[in-house]
C-alpha cells in the first residue's frame, strides 16, 4: 500500500461523515449584535450537548435575567438565544457653565447630546458630546466651554470721557456712560452697552454721543457772589451775569462786576472788584503799643503788646469786624504792672533785697555766703514772668555748703585709720596699713582736697595689698601633677607628680611654692621625669614572619602577630606581647610559634572518566587535578578541584568530583493540526531524528525533519524549529457607515464562515445582508460579495421665525435626531420651546417634533422719580429694551450714584432697570482743618453749607501767616472742598543774644528763644558785671523777636592806687590802676624800719569794687645817720648797730 494514501478504514469514516444525515455536530454558534462567544478560537465542530457561553462586546453589559448561553441540540442546531447585552451608561454629563444641553433622552453608549451657550457666551470646542468607549469602560467625550463675549474699547469722544477707562475688555451686556468735560453739553444717549449680532463677536449697541460747547460753572471771586437765584452751570453763549459784594466789602469804582459766556465756551475775564471797608485808625493803650497797625480794613487784626513789666488785661488784640452792614474796632485792652514777691532766704547766707516787700519786673537780688561756705547755684536771680501775667523769679536760690569728702575707698587685705567716720573735713588725711603677710603698693596716705572749690575729693588713689603667688608648675610627659586645675598657687603650697601606668618616676615627687626676693613666687626645684619600659625585637620563625619586623624597640604591652607563608599552617600562639617581670626590663610573654606544610590525600576516581593525578600518592596545598570524560559522555560538575584547607592544619579537596553522563534530547515540540513520528518516545539519543506530517486540509510550512544535536557538549538540543500547519482564512470583511457586522470582534475568519450586516437605528439596509469566506486559488481566502449600505433618514429645514433665528440656517438637510435651537434678536424674548429635533413617524421620512417658538419684544415700565432732580424720560409710559434714561439734579445739588440707567432683563421675559435711581444731595464741606496755637469760628459745626466761610484767629503771642478766611466750594460739582489751605500761627522767636567778652549767658546751648524767655549773663572770675544781668525776648512789630536791651559788660576788677606812707614808698607808684590779685611791696627810706605787712594785694568784698586786703605799713625811726661801715642786726624787739 502506498505510504501517501490513508488506510481503507479511515477513508470510509471520512466518506460517512460527508453523507447527508450522518453528521451530528453543530456548526458555528449564532451571531449576536453585541456579544461574542467566550472562546473565539473555536468556530465549528461542536458535538451535541455542547454549551457555548457568550460575553458582551466592549461598551455593553449583560442584562440581568437574560441567558448568555446556547446548547448544541440533537438536531445539530443551536438553541435559540435573544440579545442579552445592553449598552453601558455614561451617567449624567453634568452642567455646562454658562450653557445648557439640548434634549437629553439617553446617556447610553453611542448617545450624542448637543450643547448651547447662554446669551453673551460663545462655544469653544465641538457643539456636542458623545458617550464613547475608553478601554473597556464608557465615558463622555470632552466638554466644550462657554466663553464670555467681549467688546473692545468703546469709541472715544472729543471734549468728553466715559466711565470705563483702564479696562481692556468689556463683558457682554456691560454698559459705559459718557460725560462731557466742563463747559460742554452731552448730545445723544449717554450710555451704550456691549452686545453681539453673530453670537461670537462683541459690538457696541450704538454710536457714542457728542459734547457740544457751553459755559460751565461761574468764576469764583473771593469777595463777591452772583445773584442768589441763578443756576450754577450750563450757561448758553452770550449769557451775562452780574455779581454783588459780600457784607463788609464795597465795590471799587471803575472795576467791572459782570462776566459774559464767550463763543469759545469760556467766561470773560473778571478781576476782584470788591474792597474791604475801613474801621479807621485804632488807639494805643497806656503802657502798651499796637503791632503793625497799617491795615485798618474789615477782617484786619492788630495785636496789642504791653511794655516790659506790664501784662495785657483783656484780649491781646483788636479786630475790625462786622456789625450789621458796617465795620468797627473791637474793645481796646489795658496794660497792668507785673511784680514779684520777696525771693527765698538761704541758710548760711543772705541776699541784698531783704529790706523790700515787693520787687519790680526785671529787678534782681544777689546772694552771698557766710565765711567758710561756698555758693552753689547762680549768685543772682531776677524778677521775670512766664505767662506775661504773674511775676516769678527766674531761678532757684543758691545754697551755701561746707566742703567735705566722702569716705575714702576700702582696700582688700588692708584698712585705713578713718573707717569710723562718715564724712571728712577739707585737708584731713587717712593712712592705709596692710594685713600681716601682705605688702603695700602705692602711697600710704591720702588727704581731702578740692578741684572746683565746691566738691571735696581725695588727692590720690588708695594703695593695694598684694600676696605672693607662683605660676603653674611645669607639666611632664607621661605623667601629671595634682594642681593642673589651678591657674595660680599660694605661697608655701605644694604639688605632687605621678607617672602614667607602665612609666616610673625619676627625681623628687613633690615641689612647693617659695620666693627668693619676697616679691615673686618660684618653685623650689625641677619637676621629675617618667620613663617607659620597652622590649627588644621578638624571635624570627622559619616559613613565616611577624608584623613588627620593621621596629628595633617595642613599647610595654605592645604585641606582635605571626603569620605563616602560603601553604604552611601555624602551630602555637599566633601573638605574643611585651611585659615585664621586674618593672624595669621588658620581656616577651611566651615563645614564638612554628609553620608546617599542608598536604592532601589522592582525589576520588570517577566512572566513564579519569583525572591527571592518578600517578601521585600525596598532593601539595593549592595543587589541582583535572577530570576528563570518555568519548560520548559529557562532564557534569566542576572539571577541576584543588587542595585547600578548612582548619589551616589538614588538607582537603575544595569540592566533589564531577560525573560523566550520556547526551540526550527531550521530546521535540508537538504542532497544531499535525504530528511527528517520535511521539511514542520520552528521550532521544544524540544524532537521532523525527519527521512531521500535517492533518488533512492543512499544509506544512518549514522543514519536515529535525535531529538531536548539542551546542555545549553537555545538553542535547534539536537542530531547528518545528514546522507549522496552517488553514485557509479571510481577513475581516469591510465595515459600513451607520451600521456594523457580527464579526467585528474577530481579526481572522475561517473558510466558509459568514458575517451578517445590520444598520444602526434609523438607517435601512441596501444590498445582501450576509457574505461568506471562500477562495479562488486554494491559498488565500476572499469574501463572496460586496458589503451592503445603510442610508439615513433626514428632515427638510425647520420654519424661520420673525425677530429671531435658529442655529441651522446654513444647512439644507438635517440628520435624524439632530436639533436646532431658536434665539430671539436683541430686545425680544422667546415664547415656546427653544429647541426642536428631527424624528420620524413612518421610519422613512423625517419630520420635526414640534412647532417653532415666537419672539416678543421686551419693555420696561417708567423708572422711579427722584427728589431734587428729574430724568429725561418723564414724557413716556413705556421704554424699549436697552433704552436708557439720564437723571439730572436741581441747581445746588450733586448726583450720587449712576446718572444713567437702562432697560434690561433678568429672565429674558420681563424688562427691569439695571440699577437703582441716583440721589440728589446738597453739596457740603466737612469741618475745616484745626490749626496749632489758633482756632476758627466754625468749631461748633459738623457740616458747612456750600459758599459758607470760616475765619481763623491765633492765640496771644502768635501771628497769622496766610489768608484768615476760607470758604466752602466744589471742584467736581459733587464733593464740597475748602477753597484754600488753613493759615498758620507761628510763635515769635529771637535769635541767640550777643556773647560778651570775659563772660557768658545761660542760653548758649540754644539756637532759638521763645517770646518772653530770658537769658542771664555771668562774668568770668575777677570780672564784674556792668549793666542788666538779664535780657528777655520781645517784639516791636509782632512778627520778629528782638531782645529788650543791650547785653551787659564784664569789666576787670581793679583797685585804685594803694596809700602812700611817710618815710617810705611802694613799688607800684608808677601805676594808676591795679589788677585784681596784684600786689605792691612797701620799702622804708634809709634809717627807717617797716612796721606791719610789707606787701598788700588787691581783692574784693562786693564782687564789684577792688579794695586792698589790709592797711599800709609804717616806717618808724629817729632819722639818725648811719655810716656805710655800720651794720644792723635785730634781737627780739630791739635793733642794734655795730660800727
Amino acid at each position: 500500500m502506498s505510504p501517501g494514501l490513508p488506510c481503507p478504514a479511515l477513508a470510509l469514516g471520512l466518506l460517512l461523515l460527508l453523507l447527508p444525515g450522518t453528521r451530528s455536530d453543530c456548526g458555528p454558534p449564532p451571531k449576536l449584535n453585541h456579544a461574542v462567544p467566550s472562546d473565539v478560537n473555536r468556530t465549528e465542530g461542536f458535538p451535541v450537548d455542547t454549551q457555548v457561553t457568550y460575553r458582551c462586546s466592549d461598551g455593553f453589559l449583560k442584562i440581568p435575567g437574560k441567558s448568555d448561553t446556547v446548547v448544541c441540540l440533537s438536531n445539530s442546531q443551536w438553541s435559540y438565544i435573544n440579545e442579552f447585552c445592553g449598552r453601558k451608561s455614561c451617567g449624567h454629563p453634568g452642567e455646562l457653565l454658562h450653557g445648557r444641553a439640548g434634549h437629553m433622552t439617553e446617556f447610553l453608549f453611542g448617545a450624542k447630546i448637543d450643547l448651547l451657550c447662554e446669551d453673551g457666551y460663545k462655544l469653544i470646542g465641538r457643539p456636542f458630546i458623545q458617550c464613547e468607549l475608553k478601554g473597556d469602560e464608557v465615558e463622555w467625550s470632552k466638554l466644550p466651554t462657554c466663553q464670555v463675549i467681549t467688546c473692545s474699547f468703546p469709541p472715544y469722544i472729543a471734549n468728553g470721557t466715559y466711565d470705563g477707562r483702564g479696562v481692556e475688555n468689556f463683558a457682554y451686556n456691560s454698559t459705559v456712560t459718557y460725560r462731557c468735560d466742563r463747559g460742554f453739553r452731552l448730545i445723544g444717549a449717554a450710555s451704550i452697552h456691549c452686545t453681539t449680532k453673530d453670537k461670537t463677536n462683541g459690538i457696541w449697541s450704538g454710536p457714542a454721543p457728542k459734547c457740544n460747547g457751553q459755559c460751565g460753572s461761574l468764576p469764583r471771586l473771593n469777595h463777591a457772589i452772583p445773584p442768589d437765584t441763578i443756576h450754577t452751570e450750563g450757561f448758553p453763549i452770550n449769557t451775562e451775569v452780574t455779581y454783588r459784594c459780600l457784607d463788609g466789602f464795597v465795590k471799587i469804582p471803575g472795576k467791572s462786576d459782570t462776566v459774559v459766556c464767550l463763543s469759545n465756551s469760556q467766561w470773560s475775564n473778571i478781576e476782584e472788584f470788591c474792597g474791604r471797608k475801613s474801621c479807621g485808625v485804632p488807639e494805643s493803650p497806656e503802657h502798651g503799643r499796637l503791632v503793625d497797625a497799617t491795615n485798618n480794613r474789615f477782617g484786619a487784626k492788630v495785636n496789642i503788646i504791653c511794655d516790659d513789666g506790664y501784662k495785657v488785661s483783656g484780649r491781646s488784640f483788636i479786630q475790625c469786624f462786622l456789625i450789621r452792614d458796617q465795620v468797627e474796632w473791637s474793645k481796646l485792652p489795658t496794660c497792668q504792672s507785673i511784680t514779684c514777691s520777696p525771693p527765698p532766704n538761704i541758710t548760711n547766707g543772705m541776699h541784698n533785697g531783704s529790706h523790700l516787700e515787693s520787687f519790680d519786673y526785671n529787678s534782681s537780688v544777689t546772694y552771698k555766703c557766710d565765711p567758710n561756705f561756698s555758693l552753689t547755684g547762680e549768685a543772682s536771680i531776677h524778677c521775670t514772668t512766664k505767662d506775661n501775667i504773674n511775676g516769678v523769679w527766674n531761678g532757684s536760690a543758691p545754697e551755701c555748703k561746707a566742703i567735705t569728702c566722702s569716705p575714702p575707698p576700702n582696700i582688700t587685705n588692708g584698712m585705713h585709720n578713718g573707717s569710723h567716720l562718715e564724712s571728712f573735713d577739707y585737708n584731713s588725711s587717712v593712712t592705709y596699713k596692710c594685713d600681716p603677710n601682705f605688702s603695700l603698693t602705692g602711697e600710704a596716705s591720702i588727704h581731702c582736697t578740692t578741684k572746683d572749690n565746691i566738691n571735696g575729693v581725695w588727692n590720690g588713689s588708695a594703695p593695694e595689698c598684694k600676696a605672693i603667688t607662683c605660676s603653674p608648675p611645669p607639666n611632664i610627659t607621661n605623667g601629671m601633677h595634682n594642681g593642673s586645675h589651678l591657674e595660680s598657687f599660694d605661697y608655701n603650697s605644694s604639688v605632687t607628680y605621678k607617672c602614667d601606668p607602665n612609666f616610673s618616676l625619676t627625681g623628687e615627687a613633690s615641689i612647693h611654692c617659695t620666693t627668693k626676693d619676697n616679691i615673686n613666687g618660684v618653685w623650689n626645684g625641677s619637676a621629675p621625669e617618667c620613663k617607659a619600659i620597652t622590649c627588644s625585637p621578638p624571635p624570627n620563625i622559619t616559613n613565616g614572619m611577624h608584623n613588627g619586623s620593621h621596629l628595633e624597640s617595642f613599647d610595654y604591652n605592645s604585641s606582635v602577630t605571626y603569620k605563616c607563608d602560603p601553604n604552611f599552617s601555624l602551630t602555637g600562639e599566633a601573638s605574643i606581647h611585651c611585659t615585664t617581670k621586674d618593672n624595669i626590663n621588658g620581656v616577651w610573654n611566651g615563645s614564638a610559634p612554628e609553620c608546617k606544610a599542608i598536604t592532601c590525600s589522592p582525589p576520588p576516581n570517577i566512572t566513564n572518566g579519569m583525572h591527571n593525578g592518578s600517578h601521585l600518592e600525596s598532593f601539595d596545598y593549592n595543587s589541582s587535578v583535572t577530570y576528563k570524560c570518555d568519548p560520548n559522555f559529557s562532564l557534569t560538575g566542576e572539571a577541576s578541584i584543588h587542595c585547600t584547607t578548612k582548619d589551616n592544619i589538614n588538607g582537603v579537596w575544595n569540592g566533589s568530583a564531577p560525573e560523566c553522563k550520556a547526551i540526550t534530547c527531550s521530546p521535540p515540540p508537538n504542532i497544531t493540526n499535525g504530528m511527528h513520528n517520535g511521539s511514542h518516545l520520552e528521550s532521544f539519543d544524540y544524532n537521532s531524528s523525527v519527521t512531521y506530517k500535517c492533518d488533512p486540509n492543512f499544509s506544512l510550512t518549514g522543514e519536515a525533519s529535525i535531529h538531536c544535536t548539542t551546542k555545549d557538549n553537555i545538553n542535547g538540543v534539536w537542530n531547528g524549529s518545528a514546522p507549522e500547519c496552517k488553514a485557509i482564512t479571510c481577513s475581516p470583511p469591510p465595515n459600513i457607515t451607520n451600521g456594523m457586522h457580527n464579526g467585528s470582534h474577530l481579526e481572522s475568519f475561517d473558510y466558509n464562515s459568514s458575517v451578517t450586516y445590520k444598520c444602526d437605528p434609523n438607517f435601512s439596509l441596501t444590498g445582501e445582508a450576509s457574505i461568506h469566506c471562500t477562495t479562488k486559488d486554494n491559498i488565500n481566502g476572499v469574501w463572496n460579495g460586496s458589503a451592503p449600505e445603510c442610508k439615513a433618514i433626514t428632515c427638510s429645514p425647520p420654519p424661520n421665525i420673525t425677530n429671531g433665528m435658529h442655529n441651522g440656517s446654513h444647512l439644507e438637510s438635517f440628520d435624524y435626531n439632530s436639533s436646532v435651537t431658536y434665539k430671539c434678536d436683541p430686545n425680544f424674548s422667546l415664547t415656546g420651546e427653544a429647541s426642536i429635533h428631527c424624528t420620524t413617524k413612518d421610519n422613512i421620512n423625517g419630520v420635526w417634533n414640534g412647532s417653532a417658538p415666537e419672539c416678543k419684544a421686551i419693555t420696561c415700565s417708567p423708572p422711579p422719580n427722584i427728589t431734587n432732580g428729574m430724568h429725561n424720560g418723564s414724557h413716556l409710559e413705556s421704554f424699549d429694551y436697552n433704552s436708557s434714561v439720564t437723571y439730572k439734579c436741581d441747581p445746588n445739588f450733586s448726583l450720587t450714584g449712576e446718572a444713567s440707567i437702562h432697560c434690561t432683563t433678568k429672565d429674558n421675559i420681563n424688562g427691569v432697570w439695571n440699577g437703582s435711581a441716583p440721589e440728589c444731595k446738597a453739596i457740603t464741606c466737612s469741618p475745616p482743618p484745626n490749626i496749632t496755637n489758633g482756632m476758627h469760628n466754625g468749631s461748633h459745626l459738623e457740616s458747612f453749607d456750600y459758599n459758607s466761610s470760616v475765619t481763623y484767629k491765633c492765640d496771644p503771642n502768635f501771628s497769622l501767616t496766610g489768608e484768615a478766611s476760607i470758604h466752602c466750594t466744589t471742584k467736581d460739582n459733587i464733593n464740597g472742598v475748602w477753597n484754600g489751605s488753613a493759615p498758620e500761627c507761628k510763635a515769635i522767636t529771637c535769635s541767640p543774644p550777643p556773647n560778651i567778652t570775659n563772660g557768658m549767658h545761660n542760653g548758649s546751648h540754644l539756637e532759638s528763644f521763645d517770646y518772653n524767655s530770658s537769658v542771664t549773663y555771668k562774668c568770668d572770675p575777677n570780672f564784674s558785671l556792668t549793666g542788666e544781668a538779664s535780657i528777655h525776648c520781645t517784639t516791636k512789630d509782632n512778627i520778629n523777636g528782638v531782645w529788650n536791651g543791650s547785653a551787659p559788660e564784664c569789666k576787670a576788677i581793679t583797685c585804685s592806687p594803694p596809700p602812700n606812707i611817710t618815710n617810705g614808698m611802694h613799688n607800684g607808684s608808677h601805676l594808676e590802676s591795679f589788677d585784681y590779685n596784684s600786689s605792691v611791696t612797701y620799702k622804708c627810706d634809709p634809717n627807717f624800719s617797716l612796721t606791719g605787712e610789707a606787701s598788700i594785694h588787691c581783692t574784693i568784698k562786693d564782687n564789684i569794687n577792688g579794695v586792698w586786703n589790709g592797711f599800709a605799713p609804717e616806717c618808724k625811726g629817729d632819722g639818725l645817720f648811719l655810716s656805710s661801715s655800720c651794720s644792723t642786726f635785730s634781737h627780739q624787739i630791739k635793733q642794734y648797730f655795730d660800727c
